[in-house]
């Protein structure tokens, strides 16, 4: 998602791009958000045919359906809940261990790397993308995670908890 410059998808879009080029098993990004800078860098770049830019999108779960996996290369996070939208869908996640991140998503359900390294980035892309099996096991695994933490009645009866200890 490239909503932010925190998002870091130019990161993203460079890294799969070069991972297409080199190891020949990305083929193409899709890239959610107002990001028209990103479009002419992509352009510039030679790989403007292999990025999708979406704009702004609503229909969040039927992108996420045409994914094979969710990237957040982020420098900073809060709790995001595009993260959660993913696993919820059923993708591997590969993001950056920032914010609440790595207590979202285990090592069962996706691929973590430092904010910034953008060679683990793309050696996790290649590795994803190389192993289909391996890629639907994990996001097989973050849906199981996501109907068990972060389900509307889970989250609430959580949060009805929390409220009852601290009256």
């Amino acid at each position: 998602m490239a909503r932010h410059p925190r998002r870091r998808a130019g990161l993203r879009r460079g890294r799969a791009s070069r991972a297409a080029e080199e190891q020949q098993v990305v083929d193409r990004g899709l890239c959610v958000g107002a990001a028209a800078a990103l479009e002419s860098q992509a352009s510039a770049r030679g790989v403007g045919d292999r990025v999708h830019f979406l704009g702004i999108r609503a229909d969040i779960p039927r992108v996420l359906a045409a994914a094979d996996v969710f990237v957040l290369a982020s420098r900073y996070e809060g709790n995001p809940l595009t993260v959660m939208e993913a696993m919820a869908a059923g993708k591997p996640v590969l993001a950056t261990a920032v914010g609440c991140v790595p207590e979202l998503v285990p090592d069962c359900a996706g691929l973590l790397v430092a904010p910034g390294d953008g060679a683990a980035l793309e050696a996790a892309m290649v590795e994803l993308a190389g192993d289909a099996g391996r890629a639907r096991e994990k996001g097989a695994a973050a849906a199981v995670i996501a109907r068990s933490r972060f389900d509307a009645e889970v989250m609430g009866s959580a949060y009805e908890k929390l409220y009852a200890e601290v009256t």
